[in-house]
């Protein structure tokens, strides 16, 4: 019996001189203080969140326990730019927030507000108006190389003219005079041809650009029916677009 006690005795020493032994770790402590400035308090309907919870107005300005670590304390009004700051709370130190006064939210001018409501009359350039640009363009190009081959028949043919060939009848008395009427007709055939389709793309570019119009809002009431009474009878009434 004494043997067993003495044995309990000794196990409970080390277990004890092992509790003694073991580090004791000290939990950290953080607090904050958010405090509200004059100006930002007459602000209508503020609210002051701490980490995406609202913070009640009865703590406000009072010393209250939080997570050590990071926070984000946030104020909001309405028609004000909210006001956000990260702030970093350490272990046995007091961390002071001030929430400054709100600045008001830019307001949208008038002419603003109209620009935002009126309907657009135009939406990006269509694939259509583009081709009739482009049709356009072509067509300047071609009938300019079909104006230099137009003087260059009227040259060959004043040539041929001075070489043996007569402008009345049109018979050449010479070679040269005949190779130079040839070319004359050829680039005047050229210069016909080059006209011609110049002037199918320019026609073509002019519909295209028409077509390819962005429409305009529809300001104009629509077509209705009216009946009037008249001495005699009734009159019928047809209004609107057509």
């Amino acid at each position: 019996m004494t043997h067993m006690w003495t044995t309990w005795l000794a196990a409970s020493g080390v277990w004890a001189a092992m509790l003694v032994a073991s580090p004791v770790h000290a939990q950290k402590s953080c607090a904050m203080t958010i405090t509200v400035s004059s100006d930002a308090a007459s602000t209508t309907g503020l609210v002051v969140r701490r980490d995406g919870a609202e913070v009640p107005s009865s703590s406000l300005g009072k010393s209250g326990a939080v997570d050590c670590g990071e926070h984000t304390i946030e104020a909001t009004a309405p028609g004000m730019q909210p006001f956000v700051q990260k702030v970093n709370a350490q272990d046995g130190a007091t961390l002071s927030v001030s929430i400054p006064a709100l600045l008001a939210q830019a307001q949208p001018t008038p002419e603003a507000n109209a620009a935002a409501s009126a309907p657009s009359t135009q939406e990006g350039t269509s694939p259509v108006r583009i081709a009739g640009y482009v049709a356009l363009g072509v067509s300047v190009v071609v009938m300019g190389i079909g104006a230099y081959f137009g003087a260059k028949a009227l040259s060959k043919n004043d040539d041929s003219n001075n070489t043996g060939c007569s402008s009345v009848t049109d018979k050449c008395t010479t070679q040269a005079s005949i190779d130079e009427r040839n070319d004359a007709r050829s680039a005047g055939n050229v210069s016909t041809a080059l006209f011609v389709t110049g002037g199918i793309l320019l026609a073509a570019g002019i519909v295209m650009v028409a077509i390819g119009k962005p429409s305009e809002p529809d300001t104009k009431p629509k077509a209705s029916l009216r009946v009037a009474p008249v001495a005699g009878g009734a009159a019928f009434a047809l209004t609107g677009r057509f």
